[in-house]
């Protein structure tokens, strides 16, 4: 199992990816466009991407604490999350994302 940053990084990644390849062709057939929430989500999936690698040791210790006792909840909140990133849910960085996931009660 990889660890939580790592982790993290991949999700967001994928994420984005995600985001990026939801765009609709526009009728000249060369154009597209992609809806303002996916824009959005492209941006913070960015900027969390970029901030993995600062999330301070006791975050990361306190999700890995979690994945490890209660793999199922982890997942769930993590997926909720990341899901709701670009619509109702934009964190400024990684830590604010997984100090949110981490917040919800268990």
């Amino acid at each position: 199992m990889a660890d939580v940053a790592n982790d993290l990084k991949q999700r967001f990644e994928w994420a984005m990816d995600v985001c990026l390849e939801a765009y609709e062709v526009l009728p000249d057939g060369r154009s597209f466009e992609r809806s303002d929430a996916d824009e959005r989500a492209i941006e913070v999936f960015k900027r969390l991407g970029a901030t993995v690698d600062v999330i301070p040791p006791a975050s990361i210790a306190s999700a890995d604490k979690l994945r490890a006792a209660e793999p199922g909840l982890y997942e769930e909140l993590l997926t909720r999350k990341i899901r709701a990133v670009g619509s109702s849910f934009s964190p400024a960085s990684a830590t604010e994302f997984l100090d949110d996931v981490l917040s919800v009660p268990h």
